[in-house]
């Protein structure tokens, strides 16, 4: 009988802890940018600047976008709502040229709930680059206060001191990381 019952409890817990395992396999791509003439990106949600770049286009060298920001253009990639942290992803990744030394904020928008209508908004700022082309990983643990069980979207946006009129930056393949994946970021 004790036997039954501690094989019992030993199951259910297996079976709990189960459940609570990532269910990603790869990453999830966010945007390779195929669809940048439609401001789509592969989730087939909304994509797009605000309007205020100085100058926007296809990078010449593909998979992304090459763009002259303002101070406070932003770029925005919105997603149906994402349980990222139940569904295993851990950071968001993009590739990223910008000029050495130059900053920029990432912001997370994420709700309560995928039920709920309002949003709110979490920051992070990526720095550290080379003005080589860059791999870049945050965790979306970085983003303070963040509910990472209901994402709607990202912007790249307040760029540092070196949004000059001449000086391009680019911006490729956005996705989300999954923790189990082989071959993370």
């Amino acid at each position: 009988m004790l036997f039954n019952l501690v094989y019992g409890v030993l199951v259910a817990i297996f079976v709990a802890g189960c459940t609570a395992t990532a269910t990603c396999s790869s990453n999830l791509l966010i945007d390779d940018f195929a669809q940048f003439s439609s401001s789509l990106n592969a989730l087939g949600t909304r994509a797009s600047d605000d309007g205020s770049m100085t100058s926007l286009t296809l990078s010449p060298s593909g998979g992304g976008i090459s763009f002259v920001p303002e101070k406070m253009s932003y770029f925005y990639e919105t997603m149906p709502c994402m349980r990222a942290a139940a569904e295993g992803y851990d950071a968001v990744s993009f590739s990223m040229k910008a000029p050495r030394g130059a900053s920029f904020m990432l912001e997370i928008q994420t709700r309560e709930s995928c039920d709920a209508a309002e949003y709110r908004s979490a920051w992070y700022t990526v720095s550290g680059f080379t003005g080589e082309t860059q791999t870049i990983a945050v965790p979306l643990s970085a983003f303070e206060g963040a509910n990472t069980d209901a994402i709607t979207a990202f912007n790249w946006a307040t760029w540092s001191k070196w949004c000059k009129k001449s000086v391009q930056w680019e911006l490729g393949d956005i996705q989300l990381v999954c923790s189990g994946a082989a071959g993370d970021v």
